[in-house]
């Protein structure tokens, strides 16, 4: 690291040499606040003013700036173990809840008032309940998402919120509780309901015969092999990408469609919205099918939802151009261990100006690889992907990474959790090890394995739930106090430098129109030719595999 990116900044500690490894400059994280009993989650409002808490009496909100808590919503024996936040609008935020019952609940916040609106899947009867497995909130609200598991059975969930109703409402409950004061009743407001805009269950396996061979999709389906008790699904939104007609119809900023696949499954699969005649049918057929020659272990999307990156079982990363509706590159990873994560690293380059050809023309990626070693893959259109691993390999378990994320406001920065309680900042694009954060004396990193912790994009900073070392002779019970831990990126001269200068903000995809035919249609072409010789290579491989699985399927069993 040259002597610029190496300048010296406030809460600097020292410089670490461990094994001769790149010098690492290293940060303190602050004591800021004792936090609530059983603090599990914490997640950010997306104007950085509010601090959201989910823990063992329910959910708080508290204001950054005075780090004071502004409002709550209290229930014993509610444990929340996951929490997100969406600015729905101006002071208006929503806030979705996870319990450890798997009890889904949507809420709203604004001034003092945080009100429930919605338990999306309340139970009524306690042996055939429906729980939630993961939740997710899109921002600005409109959206959510939650895969749900009932006995054995297993399906995603897209809810539509009517956020304007909701405000309305809500206006007119804060006043009722004005006026009302002491004998005001929560309980007794009544607020417009959530619809389900899709309902996805496991698509069901049909059998092989001779005559499928000409039915590509029935084909890739047909190679899944999936267990009846453990599936799980991931998902992302996807925004209109001007690939398809129906996207003219899609509000701005608002998804078009949801991507998704299944655990064991072959297929990323695609399904439309605003599809009311089908969105509760059970045997619900996706409207695009991407095949793997592998089972899919990873997959992520990129900011600007036009690239969708897939890891396989066999170590390979696959993106896909969703405009193209083709392979945009195809990377090996070299190891000999399955993929646990892949993601976009966000990259901006200094002048705002190169940002549309750059984020066209070349994307940065991460690979966390089962054995810990993690890897920076470069793609581009046309060119060859460029695959390097990251120093620090791993030496022990307790060196193992848990948690590898892309911090959205640092260009090109990997913020990595490890094991034993570290916390580094890896320079992906130059393949550099940056600095490391460390945790004040009298405390440790609470549970480093799944870290209780949320990343400010518009403070530029990180919060952290830190528990407090267990003295000799003092019981549990006095120092069980958590407190938050902060961490300023802003204040390091060595962090500056990769602080984005302009809002990172993905480009928006222009939506279909016949003027962009001819351009689409000229890009196309060129994607075809730029991309010939690994295509048939690749359809070569992925056909003679496929070809085998056929074979291997339709061979009697002994």
């Amino acid at each position: 690291m040259d002597n610029k990116r190496r300048g010296q900044g406030s809460g600097i500690v020292a410089n670490l040499t461990d094994r001769g490894k790149p010098q690492r400059t290293t940060y303190k994280l602050s004591t800021s606040k004792p936090l609530p009993d059983n603090t599990n989650c914490m997640a950010c409002s997306d104007d950085g003013g509010f601090l959201t808490l989910g823990h063992s009496s329910g959910v708080s909100v508290w204001c950054v700036h005075t780090m004071r808590s502004m409002a709550d919503w209290l229930q014993e024996e509610t444990e929340v173990t996951s929490i997100k936040m969406t600015n729905v609008c101006e002071a208006f935020y929503m806030v979705g809840s996870v319990d450890n019952m798997g009890v889904m609940r949507i809420f709203l916040y604004h001034g003092k008032d945080l009100f429930l609106v919605s338990v999306l899947n309340s139970m009524q009867n306690i042996n055939k309940r429906n729980v939630c497995l993961t939740f997710e909130l899109f921002k600005g609200g409109d959206y959510g998402a939650a895969s749900v598991r009932c006995m054995s059975d297993t399906w995603l969930e897209v809810y539509r919120f009517p956020s304007e109703d909701w405000i309305r409402e809500f206006e007119a409950a804060a006043a009722r509780k004005e006026e009302e004061s002491e004998s005001f009743v929560p309980e007794t407001l009544k607020w417009s309901p959530v619809s389900v805009e899709l309902k996805i269950f496991p698509p069901k396996i049909p059998p092989v015969r001779a005559d499928d061979a000409t039915k590509i999709i029935t084909f890739c389906l047909s190679l899944d092999e999936l267990d009846e008790g453990l599936r799980t699904c991931t998902h992302h939104f996807l925004l209109p990408c001007g690939s398809c007609p129906a996207d003219v119809h899609v509000k701005s900023g608002l998804p078009a469609a949801v991507c998704m696949w299944w655990s064991g499954s072959h297929n990323l699969l695609q399904y439309f919205f605003h599809k009311s005649d089908q969105t509760t049918a059970v045997d619900l057929k996706p409207d695009i099918t991407w095949p793997h020659t592998n089972e899919i272990t990873c997959s992520a999307v990129s900011r600007c939802f036009r690239f969708v990156a897939v890891g396989l079982s066999n170590a390979v990363v696959c993106v896909w151009d969703r405009l193209a509706g083709s392979p945009l590159s195809v990377s090996s990873i070299p190891t000999q261990t399955s993929l646990l994560r892949v993601q976009f690293v966000d990259y901006w380059p200094v002048c705002a100006d190169d940002y549309q050809s750059t984020t066209l023309d070349e994307n940065h990626l991460m690979a966390l690889c089962k054995n810990g070693a993690i890897f920076s893959i470069t793609v581009g259109r046309g060119a060859k992907s460029i695959t390097t691993e990251l120093p620090d390999k791993p030496q022990n378990k307790g060196d193992m990474p848990t948690i590898t994320e892309s911090v959205q406001f640092l260009r090109g920065l990997l913020l990595v959790w490890h094991r034993d309680g570290k916390i580094l900042l890896e320079d992906v694009i130059h393949n550099t090890p940056l600095c490391a954060l460390l945790r004040p004396a009298s405390h440790h990193i609470a549970s480093p394995c799944t870290p209780v912790y949320a990343l400010n994009a518009k403070q530029h900073s990180l919060y952290i739930r830190g528990d407090p070392h267990q003295r000799r002779g003092c019981s549990a019970k006095k120092e069980n106090h958590s407190v938050l831990l902060t961490f300023h990126f802003g204040e390091s001269h060595v962090i500056k430098h990769y602080i984005a200068s302009h809002p990172p903000s993905p480009p928006r995809m222009k939506k279909l129109s016949f003027e962009d035919l001819k351009e689409d249609f000229s890009f196309y072409l060129q994607e075809r030719v730029l991309s010939v010789d690994e295509r048939h290579a690749a359809i070569k491989h992925t056909w003679e595999h496929l070809q085998q699985r056929r074979e291997n399927a339709a061979a009697p069993h002994k």
